[in-house]
């Protein structure tokens, strides 16, 4: 069974809970520690770990192909402002 203080856990987070919050929050954790003990008596002897549950062999990108290029004067022509052979842009947040 997993044990915490939800005291600190709520102050962790910044949070506050006053009177009925409180139990109910407190009922809310029981009910999802008693559901996540159920994963101790699952059997893993065997299974490797992995960080996706499954395997993904596709590959949607696309193979390079070499085309018609723009020459760099030409793409600097309409550019308001160029810096060490780059495009300069306005910051925008």
């Amino acid at each position: 069974m997993i044990n915490f203080d939800i005291d600190v856990l709520l102050d962790d987070l910044y949070l506050s809970s006053e009177g009925n919050e409180l139990a109910f929050i407190k009922s809310e954790f029981a009910m999802i520690a008693k559901a996540i003990a159920y994963f101790d008596d699952v059997n893993v002897e065997g299974i490797k770990t992995s960080t996706w549950p499954f395997l993904i062999y596709n590959n949607y990108l696309r193979e390079d192909e070499i085309t018609h290029t723009m020459k760099q004067d030409d793409a600097f022509a309409n550019a308001q402002q160029t810096q060490d052979n780059y495009v300069k842009y306005v910051k925008v947040v």
